[in-house]
């Protein structure tokens, strides 16, 4: 099964566009003992990225040219190796602009 994923492809000058972002797709990755895969249903998008996207120092590490662009997700548990988490729970966390991510 594919992960559709969107990465930051370049540093945007100004407003980021959509040539600042690729979209690719990965192999599903099991979750390991203590964790859970989700399936996100809702990413965020705000004026808080626009710092994440770029070079310059801020309060967080700025997302790696390639890397999944960084995200509040909400989404429900598809896979758990997490004894706090079952199938079916609804869960939200920094969980990337992608389809499935393992927390």
């Amino acid at each position: 099964m594919l992960n559709t994923q969107v990465c930051l492809a370049s540093r945007p000058n100004g407003i980021p566009q959509a040539e600042n972002f690729s979209i690719r797709q990965s192999e599903l990755v099991e979750p390991r003992d203590g964790q859970f895969l989700v399936r996100n249903d809702f990413l965020s998008v705000e004026p808080a990225m626009r710092g994440w996207v770029s070079a310059v120092a801020n309060y967080s590490t700025p997302v790696g040219i390639g890397e999944v662009m960084r995200s509040f997700a909400a989404g429900e548990v598809v896979a758990s190796k997490h004894a706090q988490f079952a199938v079916g729970d609804r869960v939200m966390g920094m969980l990337g602009w992608q389809d499935y991510a393992v927390a």
